[in-house]
């Protein structure tokens, strides 16, 4: 499982009266939509299935795992031209970028990138959701 802050994510747009703040419209839908889903709650149950079956979350660190190809290695923000696409500028591998994504976050999992996960109490359990069956 991704490693998200959402409290960064969920911080206001509104800015200052000498700075104003941009696209606080549609930061205030996000907002709403984030507190709808309740990303936190759903971490924390997906945890606890983790738990009681005897595996492990492992939490991923999200910084460029959308933008780095899984082939090369590059990292660039011109590899992601639109939200659903990816396409790699070095070596010209394209994807969905849910997939690479994805692709990107099962890999930093099993090559040890990740933060420790102590959440209830499970110590061994070490940082984007990756359920391992004992």
């Amino acid at each position: 499982m991704e490693d998200l802050k959402l409290k960064n994510m969920t911080k206001s747009a509104k800015g200052t009266v000498e700075e104003p703040g941009k696209n606080v419209r549609q930061k205030t839908s996000l907002n709403r939509s984030l507190a709808r889903v309740a990303p936190y709650a759903m971490r924390m149950a997906i945890h606890w299935a983790v738990f009681k079956a005897n595996g492990r979350l492992i939490l991923v660190d999200p910084k460029y795992t959308s933008q780095t190809c899984p082939i090369c290695g590059c990292t660039s923000s011109s590899n992601r031209p639109s939200q659903a696409h990816f396409g790699c500028q070095k070596c010209g591998y394209t994807a969905n970028a849910d997939v690479v994504g994805a692709t990107n976050v099962l890999k930093k999992s099993r090559t040890g990138s990740v933060r420790p996960c102590s959440e209830l109490g499970n110590k061994t359990a070490t940082g984007t959701v990756l359920f391992v069956a004992s």
